[in-house]
């Protein structure tokens, strides 16, 4: 509200700022008074005369809009501007700003070794996602054979569980030493030594982890070049030789025989 001109009647309510006069003239009355219009001065003829003030509205003067809340890429912004002369505000909303995504996956659901994982796109404002796509599960990866005393077992190198659990197989074999062990043919846990034997021990011939020939198992023979147990080898070989020696002079006092029977 403004202060518009004078007027010497009183008028209730606000004048129009449309019904100004031109002239202080087009304001008075023929009788003297005032009319509804307001002027911007008035001659006074006569000391009582009372003078009233009027008031009105003008159009705002506006300033320059200015961001009152940024725009976020989930929530709308405001800015507002001023009237210069009367202190009045207007607002009006902002656009929602476009996501602005990462350059790289987020995984939000590590992968296990019995579940999928999951992977997206974010958002680096909002924590909104894109491009959803599973991680696939690769299983078990279990590791070489762990024992006790009691047993064995194989542990997954991911996630600690644990799988082919057993009591152990033990079986007699000659190691390394030159002595006879118990040592289990699943795992190589050498029961006199409380470990697994490495895959090099001579022991290990008995299950298979070493590289021994199964003749080698067959016999209990150590991989150390040592002479011991070979006797053993000659006494075999020198009995399969016998052996065949006799079957092919059987078989050929057979056909003798059939020979003179025939004549």
């Amino acid at each position: 509200m403004v202060f518009l001109g004078w007027t010497l009647s009183r008028v209730d309510g606000i004048f129009d700022h449309e019904a100004a006069p031109t002239s202080a003239d087009e304001g008075m009355a023929r009788d003297g008074a005032a009319s509804h219009a307001y002027v911007n001065s008035v001659e006074l003829v006569d000391a009582d005369v009372t003078v009233y003030a009027a008031w009105g509205y003008q159009e705002h003067v506006w300033g320059d809009w200015a961001v009152e809340t940024p725009s976020t890429c989930v929530q709308q912004g405001t800015e507002k501007r001023t009237c210069t002369t009367c202190d009045a505000v207007e607002r009006r909303p902002l656009d929602v700003l476009p996501h602005e995504w990462e350059a790289n996956f987020t995984v939000d659901k590590p992968v296990t070794c019995v579940e999928d994982g999951l992977k997206s796109n974010h958002c680096k404002h909002c924590g909104a996602t894109r491009y959803a796509t599973p991680i696939p599960s690769v299983g078990h990866v279990f590791g070489g054979w762990k024992a006790d005393a009691a047993g064995h077992w194989r542990e997954c190198t991911v996630c600690n569980v644990k799988a082919a659990a057993g009591a152990h197989e033990f079986r007699e074999v000659m190691a390394d030493d030159g002595r006879r062990h118990e040592v289990c043919s699943v795992c190589g846990y050498d029961r006199e030594k409380q470990a697994i034997l490495p895959a090099t021990d001579g022991a290990s011939a008995a299950n298979g982890r070493g590289g021994s020939s199964w003749f080698q198992t067959l016999i209990h023979l150590p991989q150390t070049g040592d002479p011991q147990g070979w006797w053993v080898v000659v006494l075999l070989v020198a009995t399969a030789l016998g052996a065949g020696i006799s079957v092919v002079a059987f078989g050929r006092m057979r056909r003798l025989a059939r020979g003179r029977h025939a004549k």
